[in-house]
């Protein structure tokens, strides 16, 4: 619609922009001249007309290209598969090194032992062994606290999603990741997070999640032989947000129970803590209540035989 307009535009404004067709300085609405003229008497709606013309056809002609290549080399690696596949793999590795975003999942809530600190310390290394033109987005306080303070860029933050985290809770980020990738703002996306190991044992962990990753169960199976109605595109525009969302309801079930295990094992080690150090104070207590009653005792007694 804007290329329309644009284009209309220079129907209408038949003037060379780079001609003197005024007196410099015209005012706006002047004869012929709907925005007046610039310091050296040119038409300035025919200048914004024509340059318009020229950006969007050249931005539009870049978009057309891109789509038109990225499709066809998907296609030809896809369908061929083998080494053709691998190297187009290679160029898939170079291009996810650009721009590169990270989810932080933290808790709101601190008493939970070193979980946060564990998770926190975990991106921080990630950040500080990689760094380059990244972003993070926090989903939790702790993290954007942390972040804050390490004065790393954040791209957006979550508060966190309560004790029952439902699965739309995560769609909001699951859109914005997935808008922010397809558009091309980020090559690739990882989501840090606390990983439900046992209950005694939550360990931080890395997963990528965009670009996708083909699993190794799938090496060997030929990319010709499947079947897609209506379109390959049209199914994976379907599958890709709704796969994205169940990836990051995943990962914020796993930092949740993560979150309870670990504060459970710190309030009972807490508790533990705390009865030691009652029966240690009451121990101390009866010893100087009995040196004080044997301290009274032997005065009274020797007030006694004084008499």
């Amino acid at each position: 619609m804007v290329a329309a307009i644009a284009f209309r535009k220079t129907r209408s404004e038949p003037d060379d922009p780079w001609e003197m067709v005024a007196a410099p300085f015209q005012p706006p609405a002047s004869e012929g001249l709907p925005l007046g003229s610039d310091m050296l008497g040119r038409n300035v709606a025919a200048g914004i007309a024509y340059g318009a013309r020229v950006s969007l056809g050249i931005s539009a002609g870049a978009v057309v290209l891109a789509k038109a290549l990225a499709t066809a080399v998907a296609l030809f690696t896809g369908y061929y598969g083998g080494w053709i596949d691998k190297i187009g793999q290679r160029f898939v590795d170079i291009w996810i090194a650009l721009p590169r975003l990270i989810i932080l999942v933290t808790s709101d809530r601190g008493l939970s032992g070193p979980l946060n600190t564990n998770v926190i310390r975990f991106a921080s290394r990630e950040i500080t062994e990689h760094p380059g033109d990244l972003a993070v987005v926090s989903v939790g306080r702790k993290g954007r606290d942390a972040m804050r303070r390490a004065r790393v860029p954040l791209e957006a933050h979550f508060n966190g999603f309560g004790d029952r985290p439902a699965f739309t809770d995560v769609l909001p980020l699951a859109r914005l990741v997935t808008d922010d990738f397809l558009a091309g703002t980020y090559g690739s996306i990882d989501v840090v997070y606390a990983h439900f190991v046992s209950t005694l044992v939550q360990r931080p962990s890395m997963v990528r999640l965009l670009p996708i990753v083909p699993s190794p169960d799938t090496e060997g199976i030929p990319g010709g032989q499947f079947l897609f109605e209506p379109g390959a595109s049209e199914v994976l525009q379907m599958l890709l947000p709704r796969y994205v969302a169940t990836r990051l309801y995943q990962t914020v079930l796993e930092a949740k129970a993560s979150e309870e295990s670990s504060r459970m094992v710190a309030m009972k080690n807490a508790t533990e803590n705390a009865e030691e150090l009652i029966e240690d104070l009451t121990l101390s207590y009866n010893k100087v209540r009995q040196a004080n009653i044997t301290r009274e005792m032997i005065e009274i007694a020797s007030g006694a035989q004084a008499r």
